[in-house]
């Protein structure tokens, strides 16, 4: 018995389609997980902005080198956290994923071809979306990852100026008196 073409190529297709929707939705995935960590950096801008309103108001003239390491500390806190912040952007990025053109240009190619030829070029295109989209998933993937490795940077110097800051009084007094 001899197999049936098209039933080859609509089961290729079938796969196809269902590896492109694969990595469409690890893309979305990663820009959720992308969002989530924007929001942790909102959350931590919004904190150290207290801390920067403190030493505004509280010692703009660095009365000793420990204030002055809390201000650098604070600085590349927040230099950092922009970084992140910027970082975490450009994981939305869209311009480089492939999509499937759903237009007049598809219906035209469908009614002058064969079944068989539609299916077999539009299973080619998925082809080619799914290995562009795979390309820039994998980008994002490493975008994302940089992005938490900054994040916990920014986490821990955030930690490190708030430490600094509780401790200021004690040192600073120690300074003094020596």
């Amino acid at each position: 018995m001899e197999e049936d073409p098209i039933k080859n190529y609509i089961e290729l297709y079938e796969l196809t389609k269902s590896g492109y929707a694969d990595e469409m939705a690890g893309i979305r995935e990663l820009e959720e997980k992308a969002s989530r960590y924007l929001s942790v950096m909102g959350i931590l801008l919004g904190v150290s902005s207290l801390g920067a309103k403190f030493i505004i108001d509280n010692f703009s003239s660095f009365q000793t080198w420990f204030d002055a390491a809390v201000n650098a500390i604070l600085f590349m806190f927040l230099l950092l956290a922009f970084i992140t912040t910027y970082s975490l952007f450009t994981i939305f990025k869209t311009s480089k994923l492939n999509h499937i053109p759903i237009n007049q240009e598809l219906v035209d190619f469908f009614s002058h071809h064969s079944y068989l030829d539609s299916i077999f070029a539009l299973t080619r295109g998925i082809v080619d979306a799914v290995a562009t989209n795979r390309i820039v998933r994998l980008e994002k993937i490493r975008r994302l990852s940089d992005s938490y490795i900054l994040m916990i940077c920014s986490i821990f110097l955030l930690a490190l100026f708030t430490s600094a800051l509780l401790a200021r009084p004690f040192v600073n007094s120690i300074i003094a008196s020596h």
